[in-house]
């Protein structure tokens, strides 16, 4: 305890990341933590699991859909680089978009028009299925319609994986074929490295409940929880605590814009936040370049809070 003391999670991770940095600093002898890492963050689950009628959700979630209509061809890419690219869909997004879908029904039919000329020329979506659906498309049905005439569909973790579409729709994540991977790897590490001799398993999963039989009323973690204030009051108590928040930019589950949504609203001080992006999904660091940059990001992250604060 007298190094510097840091927490990383990951997906719901970064929820729990959340939780024990409150409960850490509320100890009789708090123990306040140098950094939080969140890598797909969770924090903000309402805009994660695109609750009905929340506008926010479908435009912190449009950049993820281009940079996914861009990654399959879908979009005409012309000369722009992929970075100004996503600049031009998050200005889009967060100006004419949202005033539109805040008008709902009172919109114009001729700004509805040209607004849905533009979704699909950012999405790969034809026009059309924006004008029927309110010019909205959950990321769900995306994973289903971008490639829906070569008969393909799109992972849920990372939207870069496919498989065969079937009458399942878009029930099975293409990307899950990494799982089994994690899942032998973890335990050699285990193991072998860490010398880790108890029995019991290492589990991968929760064997409580499935994320489709969740209660979405106001008792689960699908609920408004406010888990960025509770690492928001710790920062208030302690002025050397940061955060750093890392996400895939083929995550449909948890997006960069999300990330970048939560960033700006969790009123924490911003010199105090980091965002990053890595190319892959949920679990960006399966891309070997990923899993260097992220490494590389860690190690500048903690370097950082030594020069300013000092071992304790």
């Amino acid at each position: 305890m007298h190094s510097p003391e840091y927490v990383l999670g990951g997906s719901y991770g970064t929820n729990r990341a959340a939780v024990v940095t409150s409960q850490l600093a509320a100890l009789p002898e708090p123990v306040l933590l140098d950094g939080v890492v969140l890598f797909g963050q969770a924090l903000n689950i309402v805009e994660y699991v695109q609750r009905s009628g929340n506008i926010m959700s479908h435009v912190v979630s449009l950049p993820t859909l281009a940079a996914l209509g861009w990654y399959h061809g879908k979009v005409e890419r012309g000369e722009r680089s992929f970075e100004a690219y996503l600049d031009e869909v998050r200005a889009f997004a967060r100006t004419d978009y949202l005033a539109a879908l805040v008008q709902g029904n009172a919109l114009a039919a001729g700004t509805r028009e040209r607004l849905a000329a533009r979704l699909a020329g950012y999405t790969g979506i034809p026009a059309d299925y924006f004008r029927a659906h309110d010019l909205k498309i959950t990321k769900e049905a995306f994973r289903a319609e971008l490639l829906k005439e070569e008969g393909l569909l799109l992972g849920r973790a990372d939207g870069r994986y496919t498989a065969p579409l079937t009458d399942k729709g878009a029930a099975p994540d293409p990307s899950a074929i990494t799982r089994p991977a994690f899942e032998q790897f973890i335990n050699q590490y285990l193991r072998e490295h860490l010398q880790v001799t108890w029995d019991a398993p290492y589990v991968t999963a929760s064997p409580i409940k499935r994320i489709d039989e969740w209660d979405w009323g106001g008792s689960t973690p699908f609920s408004d929880w406010p888990y960025m204030s509770l690492i928001g009051k710790v920062m208030q108590q302690d002025p050397n605590l940061r955060v750093m928040m890392s996400n895939g930019i083929y995550d449909t589950m948890t997006t960069i814009g999300a990330m970048e949504y939560a960033a700006v609203q969790s009123g924490w001080p911003t010199e105090r936040v980091s965002l990053a992006y890595y190319e892959g999904g949920h679990m960006a660091y399966t891309v070997e370049r990923s899993a260097k940059k992220f490494a590389d990001d860690l190690r500048a992250f903690i370097s950082a809070g030594a020069r300013g604060k000092g071992a304790k």
